[in-house]
């Protein structure tokens, strides 16, 4: 092997496993969500950002930690589907949640059928509460683990929307507003890194 192959071979070994390293020790891919959509993905690393899909099934994967009840962990993930972008200016780093109308003590969405919420609520009075303790309860899938953290996915199919189930290739509305909170402290108060708002824009 002559010198300059050994070279860029290093140096394609050196990213492989940095990246390889970030992701297992870093915060950012714990801070990371990642939407799926017909073998495309979409990562939303800043705290605001948009992206475009179509009106198809699609998935949403974040990392935290399992639900445990004995040990009163209330790890999840709270996320309020909203159709006015009016609603989201009420969030700000440091805000308690019981000040937010859709993350408010008792503002928890019941799933609307399996447990599980594949049908998704458009409500700026509730949020999903998306927990995972294990697979008896559960309101999402566990695909993975990392380090202390857990991957989990959420299948969206359809939306309820004005009293009605819609399914997704049936919606006639072009935006939605996911705003995703983590309380990765179980403090109850919006802190950095813990809050996304994701802006979709339907085609």
């Amino acid at each position: 092997m002559t010198m300059i192959l050994k070279s860029i071979l290093q140096v394609f070994l050196f990213f492989v496993f940095s990246s390889v390293f970030q992701q297992l020790s870093g915060q950012v891919i714990i801070e990371n969500i990642y939407f799926h959509q017909d073998n495309r993905t979409f990562l939303i690393s800043k705290q605001s950002d948009s992206l475009v899909l179509a009106r198809n099934p699609f998935s949403i994967h974040y990392y935290g930690k399992k639900y445990n009840s004995e040990k009163e962990e209330f790890y999840s993930a709270q996320i309020a589907i909203l159709d006015n972008a009016e609603d989201t200016l009420l969030l700000k780093s440091g805000k308690p949640t019981y000040e937010i109308p859709f993350f408010e003590p008792g503002s928890g969405l019941a799933p609307y059928e399996n447990g599980m919420y594949d049908t998704v609520f458009i409500n700026n009075s509730g949020h999903h509460y998306l927990i995972y303790e294990n697979e008896n309860e559960k309101r999402v899938n566990l695909i993975s683990q990392i380090e202390n953290y857990n991957e989990f996915e959420w299948k969206i199919k359809a939306v309820h929307y004005q009293g009605k189930n819609i399914s997704l290739s049936d919606i006639t509305f072009n935006t939605l507003y996911f705003v995703i909170f983590m309380d990765r402290n179980l403090n109850e108060i919006i802190d950095t890194n813990e809050l996304k708002i994701v802006t979709i824009q339907f085609n």
